[in-house]
């Protein structure tokens, strides 16, 4: 594996992480905030439940839930968003460490080409080699024997 694709690799894994994270610290922030907000609402059910309610305080207290509503679904939205951007990061990741198998797959098969080849090359320096021996020898025999 080249340098670059390693230091690509690390990009993909670190970006991952990182998506994972926002995407982490997304879902605390609004359960955090879910709970808050339920708790709250709870309590002013109590409050005005003991003191019964106002028009003015009705008024007040619709604004106040759809405000809280509205703030619920921002965060939700946010967390949709991260979840989102972490799934990109995985699929990049996956598809980064997916190229850098196919490249290191491609390379070895080219290695065990150029091995081949010179393991061919080799066999044939070896033959020829084992040719003139064989014909030196065949010449030395001739000529002690007289042929």
């Amino acid at each position: 594996m080249h340098e670059s694709e390693q230091a690509q690799l690390v990009a993909k894994i670190q970006a991952e992480k990182a998506a994972e994270a926002q995407a982490e610290r997304a879902r605390r922030v609004l359960l955090a905030t879910t709970a808050h907000q339920d708790a709250a609402v709870r309590a002013e059910d109590r409050r005005l439940g003991e003191g019964g309610i106002t028009a003015a305080e009705g008024q007040r207290r619709v604004v106040w839930e759809n405000t809280l509503r509205k703030n619920r679904e921002q965060l939700a939205e946010e967390l949709d968003r991260a979840v989102d951007s972490h799934r990109h990061a995985v699929t990049r990741h996956e598809q980064a460490r997916s190229a850098v198998q196919r490249a290191d797959a491609e390379l070895k098969l080219v290695q065990e080409r150029l091995d081949q080849r010179e393991r061919s090359r080799e066999l044939d320096r070896e033959r020829a080699q084992q040719e003139l021996v064989d014909e030196s020898t065949l010449r030395r025999f001739l000529e002690r024997n007289g042929a």
